[in-house]
């Protein structure tokens, strides 16, 4: 069995969502609980499918 950890496309992911994380925390407060968390979690589900 492969670990998933070691695979280039997985660590790219991790650096994708830090960046989503990190720019969505600028966005408006009116934005927090819709669009950047729609973000959010898009970049998030990379990460998990990959590791899954």
């Amino acid at each position: 069995m492969h670990d998933f950890r070691k695979l280039d496309v997985y660590k790219r992911a991790l650096t994708f969502t830090k960046t989503v994380r990190k720019a969505t925390a600028s966005f408006p407060r009116e934005e927090m609980f819709a669009l950047a968390s729609q973000y959010r979690r898009a970049a998030d589900s990379i990460v998990l499918n990959i590791a899954e």
